[in-house]
């Protein structure tokens, strides 16, 4: 039998001998060695702490050698076309379904007139009463048909409005292209969880937005990626 007084003892001797990279005594009643000795496998080299990156890293290894050898079998027209829908297929799938394609309702709410290129102000609906707003920068000066650019952002508080992506959009705009820009939910003027009296958020990284909306999207099969692809999608059809 274990006493306290030796459970004691046995668990100090063992801190004392791993401070030291002894490997302490197993915990044991006399003459039970033997048995546990039996069902313990060997000790080995094993790395327990990177037991995850480990195993992500041999799937991944998996995955990219699986799509090798599928690419390699790829030669013709109609099998890269196949190749192309599976992919797509197989997205849907993973983000929740493709959505039903609705009235995008889009409206101009405005408009900014600069030198050679205009700003149209931009509000439609990619999903009944989803609303995203969009900036439309359009060239005025050359011949149309312009060329278009369909431009998502990044991480930015205040979205489409930030400056380095508005040097971009006007720097293209004077080149001759059509560039579009919208705001991804919780960003800009999409922002979903106002302080109350102010037009900031309450959290303080915009990435919390993405986290506050989508975690609940969970517990019903859907996810906030699929919102935010439909967007990028439905701007391309305005």
């Amino acid at each position: 039998m274990v006493t306290r007084r030796k459970f004691l003892t046995t668990n100090m001797t063992a801190a004392a001998l791993s401070t030291l990279g002894l490997h302490p005594p197993m915990l044991a009643d006399a003459g039970t060695e033997d048995r546990f000795a039996e069902r313990e496998p060997a000790r080995s080299n094993r790395d327990f702490w990177n037991d995850w990156p480990d195993y992500t890293t041999r799937n991944m290894n998996q995955a990219r050698e699986s799509r090798r050898t599928l690419l390699a079998t790829v030669r013709s027209k109609s099998q890269i076309e196949a190749r192309n829908a599976a992919v797509r297929s197989q997205l849907w799938q993973l983000l929740g379904g493709r959505p039903e394609e609705t009235p995008l309702n889009p409206r101009i709410t405005g408009t900014i007139e600069r030198t050679h290129y205009r700003i149209e102000k931009l509000i439609f609906e990619s999903m009944p009463q989803i609303y995203v707003t969009a900036n439309l920068y359009v060239p005025t000066t050359g011949k149309p048909p312009y060329p278009a650019i369909l431009a998502p952002i990044g991480h930015s508080a205040n979205g489409k409005a930030a400056v380095r992506y508005q040097y971009t959009y006007q720097n293209l705009a004077r080149k001759g292209y059509i560039v579009l820009t919208w705001d991804p939910f919780g960003q800009g003027e999409r922002i979903q969880y106002l302080q109350p009296g102010t037009n900031h958020t309450r959290f303080h990284a915009v990435s919390m937005e993405h986290t506050q909306a989508g975690r609940p999207m969970i517990l019903f099969g859907d996810g906030l990626a699929r919102y935010l692809t439909w967007d990028g999608i439905r701007d391309w059809i305005i």
